[in-house]
């Protein structure tokens, strides 16, 4: 089983950005994948396993 790395974010940074925690976990994947850091593939994997629990 793959470990998940975890990220310490002040809520109320989510909250300026009017975010909810998946939407930033989607935004961050977005990102990394336009950037060039994450393959298509890798960025779709992170969003289910987000999504999934």
């Amino acid at each position: 089983m793959e470990t998940m790395a975890v990220i310490e974010l002040p809520r109320n940074v989510l909250h300026a950005a009017r975010m909810t925690l998946e939407e930033l976990r989607r935004e961050l994947a977005l990102v990394l994948f336009q950037q060039g850091k994450l393959s298509f593939r890798t960025a779709v994997q992170s969003r289910a396993k987000a999504t999934s629990g």
